[in-house]
């Protein structure tokens, strides 16, 4: 369960990742300064109504990166638990005040596919 003692950082980054053999650019929204205790379930991480891709924690379960499309709600309610439906707690983000992280395009040294929706990553 999470400690209701700390706050639960919420940061949002794009970021490069492969998918399906292709480098796909997506958001990576982070959540710290917790402990995020294993299971056998995997992590869900909801934007609104909007499901991560994937859900990845860190080495140490201190954080956990959530990958989404491009397009996401910019502000609204968090929810975080696991796949089985078991919701450990929901908090209120607001990217537009923390202003996520974008790449330069023009610097990017790869070929990159711009996910906009989940039918982007999904293609052969």
């Amino acid at each position: 369960m999470p400690d209701k003692k700390r706050k639960i950082t919420i940061t949002a980054r794009e970021t490069i990742k492969m998918i399906n053999g292709k480098d796909c650019l997506l958001f990576c929204v982070e959540l710290g300064n917790d402990y995020f205790a294993p299971r056998a379930i995997p992590y869900e991480v909801i934007l609104e109504e909007q499901h991560a891709f994937f859900v990845v924690p860190s080495d140490d379960y201190t954080a956990l990166y959530a990958y989404f499309p491009l397009r996401i709600p910019m502000q609204g309610k968090l929810y975080y638990g696991y796949a089985d439906g078991e919701t450990l707690q929901s908090l209120p983000y607001n990217f537009e005040k923390s202003k996520p992280e974008l790449l330069d395009r023009k610097r990017l040294q790869t070929q990159v596919v711009e996910v906009w929706e989940r039918k982007d990553v999904m293609r052969g």
